[in-house]
């Protein structure tokens, strides 16, 4: 009798094949468990599909009419496209189930994250450093990232590049000739999957960013910061890479009596990886 293939990113799927055994202890079961690779969860729709597929072929290899996706990941990122895609052509009479519903493939993604960074001294007696600061603000693309004085770029979206930790001064009245020695930045981002499949991953999201910069640890205040909000897309394409755009608004640089949207908003443009 040939054996139903039960395949997980590591051990966890052995409580399924128990639960499987259970209810069907007529049939014969071969698992695969992918333990040089795990985790699958922080992996990209890609890789997990590529993985996936590749178990998936090992186990029709094997002679496995049937294969039970016992991972929850492999299950939202990988299941459909095989069903739909791939069986037609490895071996159309192979049957590939999940055990959780495709429309796990669709969810809200919640991203919450914080970073200080702190630069330090030998000689308390000698100023800091010119090089190796903190330059917060702008897209985090554009600047001297690598270039000879190498600043840390810190991007907070909807703003320009600024030198003042005041929030209540606006950065478009001057142009930034200093950079920080300390910062922090809080984000909180939702994201959405409109497409999920190995040929091209968009999802929109939302996010709220807030982020300042120090001279000094007396003037330091992890709350009082510069906030923002927008919107944006993510394109990831094989022939590509990452494509993505963001529209922020600086909430702190609407000045007195203004109204609309117009002076406030920035839009930036990333191409191949994410700004910090």
């Amino acid at each position: 009798m040939s054996p139903i293939g039960v395949f997980d990113s590591g051990y966890g799927g052995l409580t399924v094949l128990k639960e499987i055994v259970k209810q069907l202890p007529q049939y014969d079961y071969l698992y695969l468990g992918d333990n040089a690779r795990t985790p699958y969860g922080t992996r990209s729709f890609e890789t997990v599909y590529k993985y996936t597929l590749e178990c998936v072929q090992w186990l029709i290899d094997q002679g496995c009419p049937l294969i039970i996706l016992a991972c929850n990941t492999a299950s939202a990122k990988a299941l459909r496209t095989i069903q739909q895609n791939d069986l037609e052509k490895i071996n159309p009479d192979v049957r590939v189930l999940g055990v959780i519903r495709p429309t796990a493939e669709r969810q809200f993604v919640l991203k919450m994250a914080a970073k200080y960074g702190f630069m330090g001294r030998y000689n308390r007696d000698l100023n800091f450093s010119p090089f190796e600061r903190f330059q917060v603000g702008g897209d985090g693309l554009s600047g001297n990232q690598f270039g000879i004085l190498g600043y840390d770029i810190i991007a907070l979206r909807g703003y320009p590049v600024f030198e003042t930790s005041d929030p209540s001064i606006n950065p478009d009245l001057s142009n930034a000739s200093q950079f920080f020695t300390i910062f922090n930045k809080y984000q909180l981002e939702l994201r959405y999957p409109l497409v999920s499949s190995p040929a091209s991953t968009i999802y929109a999201l939302t996010f709220f960013d807030a982020a300042n910069g120090w001279y000094s640890f007396k003037d330091y205040n992890p709350f009082k910061l510069r906030r923002s909000a927008g919107v944006g897309m993510r394109f990831f394409l094989p022939m590509f890479g990452l494509l993505g755009f963001d529209y922020g608004i600086g909430l702190d640089r609407k000045k007195p009596g203004e109204t609309g949207l117009k002076n406030i908003t920035r839009f930036t443009f990333m191409l191949g990886f994410e700004p910090e």
